[in-house]
């Protein structure tokens, strides 16, 4: 099965018809990263080498375009150097560290955001929780007899 070559388009697909890609979320460009090395990877194991270095300069230079990762712009000028410094293999992996290397870097990304909500969350969800057994207490109280709600109030 010959892996697909046009997962770089992925990237903008969601921003149809706009021409900021700035609008490119840490979410899809892990999808998009994640397929370009899954499917480069199948290129490679298959000695496709060409094809790999391919599908990784295509998605290195769609990643630039969309949030201009320095990393990725330093991997893309250093796999582009002439043979002669470096073997295809050698841009491949130059490339393949530094999707790597901003997928850990959106992960954490994702991963603080993920927190943060999940403190978000259970802030709000504690505050409902001491809301309801506040008014259940109160609730208590009113329908409790006179005199029980007297004894309360000097326990």
């Amino acid at each position: 099965r010959k892996p697909r070559q046009g997962i770089v388009s992925q990237l903008f697909t969601a921003n149809e018809g706009s021409s900021d890609s700035s609008h490119v979320t840490p979410v899809e460009l892990v999808s998009v990263l994640k397929a370009a090395i899954r499917n480069g990877a199948a290129m490679y194991s298959a000695n496709d080498y060409s094809g790999c270095l391919r599908l990784f300069k295509q998605t290195a230079e769609s990643v630039i375009a969309a949030n201009g990762n320095p990393g990725v712009s330093a991997a893309l000028q250093q796999a582009n150097a002439t043979a002669m410094q470096r073997t295809i293999q050698q841009r491949v992996w130059v490339l393949r560290c530094s999707f790597d290397n901003l997928l850990d870097e959106l992960n954490a990304q994702l991963d603080g955001e993920a927190d943060a909500k999940h403190a978000r969350d259970n802030s709000r969800r504690g505050a409902l929780v001491s809301d309801h057994f506040h008014r259940r207490e109160i609730s208590q109280i009113v329908t409790q007899p006179p005199q029980k709600r007297a004894s309360m109030g000097n326990a």
